[in-house]
């Protein structure tokens, strides 16, 4: 059998849509996606958000296993500070920091077993990770591989910090020295592993200054604090917290934390928000605690729980707020954390 089709003639009806109708429904269209965009947004940004809480809840529960293995925290960072120089120095000490220790408590004992032992014993070594590898073989072959490893428990789903290029460079370790000189140290290294997370120093971390030494916190340079001896207790004290490492324009940032050498940061700066300036002066630098998290930035506490703290603004010092944050970050203060002022 042959099919036909009868062509259309003048004066009958044609289904279909006008071109006005057609307009109508693709500006409905895109009406209903402007509007599920932000909630599609949301949705997103939270499950970020509970995955880098459960990350910090993840450091947390590896910094207790690291203490029931070996009798005490793993140090803030491995180096020991001469407290006269001005700028700080590091007297001895490998430079690495808290994150490199937690490796095997975190399923990476195969990239921890592929670094060189002497690497994290020697006193006298200058770490491979800087990017200039020495005679030993420090930072080539497998060891390498190891310290640019890209290590998901390290990183906050809701930045992109293991692809940005910083302005700056890679900042490997923190310490304080010198009263009340707080200083970083960066290299040159722009491919070593990333990370958004640095443990808590309190105030200042082990300064002399008496005021703000009332505020230091679990870990430092060379610290070996132990859960036992945290007495403000660990549900009042903040173990890690979150790090982007200055100002974030979402291309580029000042510096880049590493985890084979990011320390313990200071609290003193509280956590001021954004880009501010506050006359003349960037707010959102390297040495506060700082996230890509609308609003706050997320701390992993000592007995493994995860609180959110509200960003200030400005570094707001010595208001009650101020304050609140400090005890939160202090280990030995003997003060209750007033939540309603901080919490997020």
């Amino acid at each position: 059998m042959r099919e036909s089709v009868r062509p259309w003639k003048r004066g009958e009806k044609r289904s279909g849509f006008t071109l006005i109708e057609l307009l109508v429904v693709i500006a409905i269209i895109a009406i209903l996606i402007g509007l599920l965009l932000p909630a599609v947004q949301k949705i997103r940004e939270a499950a970020n958000r509970m995955k880098c809480s459960n990350n910090l809840k993840q450091l947390g529960l590896a910094a207790h296993n690291y203490d029931s293995t070996y009798g005490y925290l793993p140090p803030g960072t491995n180096a020991t500070i001469d407290q006269t120089t001005v700028p700080p120095t590091v007297k001895s000490g490998s430079r690495i920091g808290i994150l490199f220790y937690l490796l095997p408590f975190v399923e990476q004992d195969n990239v921890y077993k592929a670094l060189p032992a002497q690497q994290i014993t020697d006193p006298n070594l200058t770490p491979g990770w800087w990017g200039y590898p020495d005679s030993s073989g420090y930072g080539v072959g497998n060891a390498a591989s190891a310290w640019n490893a890209r290590i998901k428990t390290y990183l906050c789903p809701s930045d992109n910090v293991d692809v940005l290029s910083p302005q700056v460079g890679v900042l490997a370790f923190f310490y304080t020295a010198n009263n009340t000189l707080y200083t970083g140290y960066f290299g040159g290294n722009l491919t070593i592993g990333r990370t958004n997370y640095v443990g808590n120093a309190g105030a200042l971390g082990d300064t002399r200054d008496t005021f703000w030494g009332q505020f230091k916190g679990p870990f430092y340079a060379n610290s070996n604090t132990t859960v036992a001896t945290i007495t403000d207790g660990t549900s009042n004290t903040a173990f890690f917290g979150e790090y982007l490492g200055g100002p974030d324009t979402g291309s580029k940032r000042d510096f880049i934390a590493c985890w084979p050498g990011a320390g313990a940061m200071a609290s003193a700066w509280f956590l001021p928000s954004g880009n501010t300036q506050v006359n003349g002066t960037q707010q959102d630098g390297w040495w506060n605690f700082s996230s890509k998290h609308t609003n706050v930035v997320q701390f992993g506490f000592g007995d493994g729980s995860v609180r959110s703290v509200r960003k200030s603004g400005t570094n707001d010092f010595y208001s009650t707020r101020w304050y609140a944050f400090e005890y939160m970050c202090g280990a030995y203060d003997g003060q209750v954390v007033n939540w309603s002022l901080i919490g997020g």
